[in-house]
């Protein structure tokens, strides 16, 4: 009958430590909660000891015989070891968890800053013109295919040199946002960050992505069979970039060419 009772006040007191390390009301600081955790345990060792050397010697009277302190530390030890392991395991993914939302805000101030700012105007008056189809197909030109070393009049290089910088500045943002993908583990913060401003920007990345890969994609010599040619498009794809994005935010069932702000 002890033994059984021992066995069950065991499972519960296991179930009721990883409770604790798992709870999130205490401030939501693994360190906390591991330490109301480790004392909770620790409290309750002594009598898990004793129950267990009194259920194997009503068992087994010879265990009298021995030290019954010695036995108690060994099982102590056991389940401190057992405990730990699940503890560990559990602060690692709540401290990653953690460390991942700080880095996503400090991300989001740099998006804001004064330098990336810049940036950003400047990318945002080049989606105005990009409206303009004649400017597109200038800019698109200029940035994909001009070879600079065979424009001889000033004018005209200085011209093309201004729609390369223009364009310049859309790439950046758009690799400031494939740069988010790898924090896609908690979503939810990066949409409290007012989605990085994603939906503004989204249907004139598109077209700009689609373009790059268009132009990129013939320029790759991808002819070794030791090179797994499908996985290198699909991470330097800007369109598949931005698919990611829309699974992440959650606009994966809107049109690409949709407008959320007018």
């Amino acid at each position: 009958m002890i033994s059984a009772s021992w066995m069950l006040l065991t499972i519960i007191i296991i179930l009721l430590t990883i409770l604790a390390i798992s709870y999130k009301g205490f401030d939501n600081k693994p360190s906390v909660r591991l330490g109301i955790a480790g004392t909770f345990f620790a409290l309750m060792l002594p009598l898990l000891s004793y129950l267990f050397l009194y259920s194997i010697s009503e068992g087994d009277k010879s265990i009298r015989d021995f030290d019954r302190w010695e036995k108690a530390a060994q099982v102590a030890t056991a389940y401190a070891a057992f405990i730990s392991i699940i503890a560990s395991v559990i602060i690692y993914r709540e401290s990653r968890k953690i460390n991942i939302s700080q880095t996503i805000v400090v991300l989001f101030e740099k998006f804001r800053d004064d330098r990336f700012d810049h940036i950003r105007k400047e990318a945002w008056q080049t989606r105005y013109k990009w409206k303009d189809n004649d400017y597109k197909a200038k800019s698109i030109k200029a940035y994909f295919e001009s070879n600079l070393t065979g424009i001889i009049d000033a004018k005209e290089r200085e011209a093309v040199l201004a729609l390369k910088k223009e364009l310049r500045y859309v790439r950046d943002i758009l690799e400031f946002y494939n740069g988010l993908i790898p924090y896609k583990e908690d979503a939810t913060t990066l949409r409290q960050c007012r989605y990085f401003f994603y939906d503004w920007w989204r249907p004139f990345l598109y077209e700009f992505a689609e373009q790059c890969d268009k132009y990129y994609k013939p320029t790759i010599n991808l002819s070794s069979q030791k090179f797994d040619n499908q996985q290198y498009l699909s991470i330097t794809s800007y369109t598949l970039t931005l698919n990611q994005l829309d699974k992440i935010f959650g606009f994966e069932k809107i049109p690409t060419d949709f407008e959320f702000h007018d």
